[in-house]
């Protein structure tokens, strides 16, 4: 598929320019243009692309191949690279719905205290990673290009590898977008 990146605001509310390497780069864009999708390589069947054009979707980073296309960035990706779609256009996490087997994973507070009141050492910089299942895909498609059913539902609590999923920010919440076999286990 073609994605079109979504522009960035390069100023503050106040007017301000923000340094290149302060500003988050787009990670949402329009579909373009999308295929049909793929053939399964053993039975042949077409398993269909997860968007149509017209579509806003969250992008997975460092992913796809950016070109030029009519003076604007673009990015040629295969579905699946793709984390989601925001559903009428509105990037919230309402609108949000995974791809095939992907969750999104609202992320739990890390304690900064033990239950009896002893400071524990936190590191800003790193998301805990575990939290409460917020939306959850269709599934990933069979070699008949069936959904397969998903063993996790909105709100159960999930435990990921620390370094699995993409980071995502929707609503002024963090998120980690992970696939359902990245978590190693729900309660």
């Amino acid at each position: 598929m073609l994605v079109k990146f979504s522009k960035i605001d390069d100023r503050t509310t106040g007017g301000l320019f923000v340094a290149t390497e302060e500003a988050q780069k787009p990670r949402e864009g329009i579909v373009v243009s999308a295929g049909p999708g793929v053939k399964h390589p053993e039975t042949n069947v077409l398993l269909p692309c997860p968007v149509k054009k017209g579509d806003l979707v969250l992008l997975a980073d460092f992913t796809g191949e950016r070109i030029d296309y009519c003076s604007e960035s673009h990015l040629f990706i295969d579905g699946n690279q793709l984390l989601g779609v925001f559903e009428g256009g509105v990037v919230s996490e309402a609108a949000f719905k995974p791809v095939t087997d992907r969750v999104l994973v609202e992320l739990a507070e890390q304690a900064t205290e033990t239950a009896s009141g002893i400071a524990l050492a936190v590191q800003e910089e790193e998301d805990s990673p575990q939290g409460k299942v917020a939306k959850v895909g269709d599934g990933r498609l069979s070699s008949k290009g069936e959904p397969l059913p998903m063993s996790l539902s909105e709100g159960d609590f999930v435990i990921f590898g620390k370094y699995k999923g993409f980071d995502a920010t929707i609503d002024n919440k963090k998120y980690k977008v992970v696939s359902e076999p990245e978590c190693m286990a729900k309660w």
